[in-house]
């Protein structure tokens, strides 16, 4: 009896009720989707660094870890390989080279980080190659090429089919075949891959040699176990994970996530205490209606049990619409995303993508849902018992 009865007391002036709804759907909805979304960039930016340049593991030799010497090399042979593919949590591996080297351009000096890389193996890891956006990846038609990024290109001028000379205790003369387009512009700036072999020879070192190896695992989660289990196989090289490489990566990563959870409850809290006005507004001009009620018969708890009854459906109504409306949102930008690049200067200096996807949690859904709805829907019904 009391659910009818409060069902059409709602509705009894649509226009309060449906302000009052509407309020509460477009709040959850927008509240919602603004967190998915900067989630999502956060998270976007830490896939982007993973699959281009870091990996979830690398192993070198201690000596490499300060000035990267050239002798700070290891050996890759059979044997290391049969330990690496014999740990199931590893998923694929690639050996690499890795000197500084020197590039002058006109008047223009540049200090540059060459990687020399084995095409086919380094795919498998990294997914470098798919941000090739002019020419095309190391190509196998000549040793001597090289794939430059973006931003060095622009900088120096260099395109598709020019030659440029890299100063190494021997110099190497490389062709570009192509250049590749990341968010991390200081990365795009600095970095540059030619063939492994191209590199061994010009640097005189044995076969198998190698400067770093890169790790790709099967579950992002399990690096730390992966660690240790890589220590026990290779006792003399370093082991470490992605936040131990790149720890300002790690840290940003982690405070962005942090003060998104509290920017989600923070603005939950100030939009529920909204809320709570408007309902305890509304309360207050049905005061002759309570009145009228009471005039008829009805008890203070009878009373209360309809308000109540009142708040949770207009609660549940629009929980429902806020989570239909933000869902259907979040779905449709998880197609193709939304398109940033009116920030993409801004963003491509701290590493992030002018493409996001939204990373919907339901534990976001779960706080709006608590500190924005539910709590002061109770409060108010409360108060007025």
């Amino acid at each position: 009896m009391f659910f009818l009865f409060a069902w059409r007391n709602v509705w009894r002036n649509p226009s309060r009720t449906a302000g009052l709804v509407l309020s509460l759907a477009l709040s959850v909805a927008g509240l919602w989707a603004l967190g998915a979304l900067v989630r999502g960039l956060n998270e976007q930016r830490l896939k982007e660094r993973l699959q281009t340049s870091l990996g979830h593991l690398k192993l070198t030799s201690p000596r490499f870890l300060s000035h990267k010497p050239l002798q700070a090399y290891w050996l890759f042979d059979s044997l290391a390989r049969q330990k690496v593919t014999a740990m199931p949590i590893i998923s694929a591996y690639a050996p690499r080279l890795n000197v500084r080297a020197s590039m002058q351009k006109g008047r223009q000096g540049y200090m540059l980080d060459v990687y020399g890389v084995q095409p086919t193996i380094e795919k498998s890891v990294l997914s470098l190659f798919a941000h090739v956006r002019q020419g095309a990846y190391l190509t196998k038609k000549s040793r001597q090429e090289a794939v430059i990024g973006k931003e060095l290109a622009r900088a120096s001028g260099l395109r598709v089919g020019d030659s440029l000379l890299l100063s190494l205790p021997a110099p190497l003369k490389v062709c570009v075949v192509g250049v590749y387009d990341v968010p991390n512009l200081d990365f795009s700036k600095t970095h540059i891959f030619v063939p492994y072999e191209t590199l061994r020879t010009a640097l005189a070192l044995p076969a198998d040699a190698c400067h770093q190896l890169l790790l790709k695992i099967q579950d992002a989660n399990q690096t730390k176990e992966a660690q240790n289990s890589l220590k026990k196989a290779f006792p003399t090289l370093w082991v470490r994970t992605w936040q131990e490489t790149a720890p300002d990566l790690a840290y940003i990563h982690t405070l962005t996530s942090f003060f998104l959870a509290v920017l989600v409850l923070v603005v939950s809290c100030l939009l529920g205490a909204l809320q709570y006005i408007l309902l305890q507004m509304n309360w207050q001009e049905r005061l002759i209606e309570w009145q009228r009620l009471r005039a008829w018969g009805l008890t203070q708890g009878e009373l209360w049990r309809v308000w109540a009854m009142e708040v949770l459906l207009m609660l549940a109504v629009g929980l429902l619409a806020g989570s239909a409306i933000g869902g259907s949102v979040l779905w449709i930008l998880s197609q193709k995303g939304i398109d940033l690049a009116w920030f993409a200067d801004g963003l491509g200096k701290m590493g992030y993508a002018t493409q996001v996807l939204p990373v919907v949690l339901w534990q976001d859904w779960a706080m709006i849902v608590a500190f924005f709805a539910l709590l002061p829907c109770l409060q108010v019904a409360w108060k007025f018992k």
